[in-house]
């Protein structure tokens, strides 16, 4: 009597879970499952953003200090965003070219021209005037590419020209309308004259030119 007993206690210990419990567990591990995906995710996504951020401004970082160097290293300078306003139909008359070392962006990346003596300009198939040299090797932009602006600061009371500003502005190669990096620097430069597009000033003695556009 006693064994039968504990034999039906026994069997009644090992009856399993019923078919709402199981379907409650399973309903659990799938939000928690959908969660932890979710998260995950979120977090992929971040940081995959935030390693494009720091790219993007170390390639505007150093463009900007390029820039800079030869602002304040060559006694005439063109500054120009595309380097399409020199020339025929330009803004700027070709001859200055000849004296006038440049600093430009084209498809995206910047360059530095030295003065063409001869003033004549030949162009490649991607529009690059011959003879241009590049700021930054092509494997620092990455996949990203680069566009150069400039302006003088005025003195809005006398309009004296008290600085000038220089804008990179960095956006993905495969998605130009997106930017992903900005960066200004104004250059502060001594006994600044503002003279229509150009800026005259003296570093170290010297009388500096600076044409923008």
């Amino acid at each position: 009597m006693l064994i039968n007993k504990m034999r039906k206690s026994k069997k009644w210990h090992k009856k399993g879970f019923t078919l709402v419990e199981l379907l409650v567990a399973i309903v659990i591990m799938s939000i928690l499952t959908v969660s932890v995906f979710a998260i995950t995710n979120s977090a992929s996504r971040t940081f995959a953003k935030g390693t494009d951020s720091i790219k993007a401004d170390d390639v505007k970082d150093l463009v900007l200090a390029l820039v800079k160097k030869n602002l304040y290293s060559k006694d005439d300078i063109v500054l120009d965003s595309e380097f399409n306003h020199i020339g025929e139909g330009g803004a700027i008359d070709v001859n200055i070219i000849k004296e006038h070392h440049a600093v430009f962006s084209c498809n995206g990346r910047a360059y530095y021209l030295p003065s063409v003596l001869d003033g004549v300009i030949e162009y490649d198939e991607n529009g690059l005037p011959a003879g241009s040299v590049p700021l930054l090797s092509e494997d620092a932009y990455d996949k990203y590419g680069v566009k150069l602006s400039f302006m003088p600061l005025v003195n809005v009371s006398d309009g004296s020209c008290v600085a000038l500003r220089v804008q990179a502005t960095v956006y993905a190669t495969s998605e130009p309308d997106k930017v992903i990096a900005r960066g200004r620097q104004s250059f502060t430069l001594m006994n600044v004259e503002r003279l229509g597009n150009n800026v005259e000033y003296a570093v170290d003695g010297y009388t500096q030119i600076c044409y923008y556009v």
